[in-house]
């Protein structure tokens, strides 16, 4: 727009102003006359010129502020579903951490009343292995006292300490069930000697020498090894060959 747009009227209004003073300008003359025109009209057209600048910038910052005004609400609206969305899994998540909580309330409540049970339990296995007939004694240890570290171990929970508890009770109650034979070092009437175990379930121990020339068997009523008559020898000697040889060389 600027000063063109603004000629027309302000020309004709410098038209008026000259007719309405042409009668003064003899009196006045010509060169005092137009100065008098001429300034109100510059300062009106410079006054309108600026105005419309004005109106020109105004415009150009409205249209801004509109195109502003519509994003500012489109992100809102975007806004708006993202919070419905978050709002929603903030309600699963809340529920789950209630879920969560109740199962590890119920936890520390298990632990608290398993615990004394497992100590009853390794209690009853550790006699009950003292007890029993003599063999496997390392192996059988070493399980009962990883058992009794879990037990001991706080950081663990009763989650590490039932485990040992259930291998050592499947593995001593399948001793009931099987037999085998292992070398190992037994004191045969006072003498020491590596001999042929043969574990005959949880029934009886009998043993004999690599060579075949001696036996014995496991007296429980005397909790020692005793001596077998040479008439024996064989019958054992037959009964360990039948067993293959699962354990390796043990020492008590």
């Amino acid at each position: 727009m600027g000063k063109t747009h603004l000629h027309l009227p302000v020309t004709y209004l410098a038209f008026v102003l000259w007719l309405g003073l042409a009668p003064f300008s003899g009196a006045f003359g010509e060169d005092r006359a137009l100065p008098l025109i001429e300034k109100p009209v510059l300062d009106s057209i410079d006054i309108r010129a600026d105005t419309q600048k004005k109106i020109d910038a105004w415009e150009k910052e409205k249209a801004r502020l509109v195109s502003r005004y519509d994003e500012l609400g489109r992100d809102n609206k975007r806004l708006k579903e993202r919070l419905g969305e978050l709002s929603g899994r903030a309600k699963k998540l809340e529920s789950l951490n209630r879920s969560l909580e109740k199962r590890i309330a119920d936890s520390v409540k298990i632990s608290q009343e398993l615990r004394p049970f497992l100590v009853s339990v390794y209690d009853r296995v550790y006699k009950f292995v003292q007890s029993d007939l003599p063999f496997l004694a390392t192996e059988r240890r070493e399980r009962l006292d990883r058992f009794k570290r879990a037990l001991d171990d706080p950081s663990k929970g009763v989650n590490d300490a039932f485990k040992r508890m259930m291998e050592t009770l499947f593995a001593e109650a399948d001793y009931g069930n099987s037999c085998e034979v292992y070398q190992d070092k037994v004191s045969l009437d006072g003498r020491d000697m590596l001999v042929n175990v043969f574990r005959l379930g949880r029934v009886a121990l009998f043993c004999c020498t690599p060579d075949g020339r001696v036996a014995g068997y496991f007296n429980v009523a005397g909790s020692k090894w005793n001596t077998l008559p040479s008439g024996w020898n064989h019958e054992i000697g037959t009964a360990v060959e039948m067993v293959p040889k699962t354990r390796s060389l043990r020492r008590a």
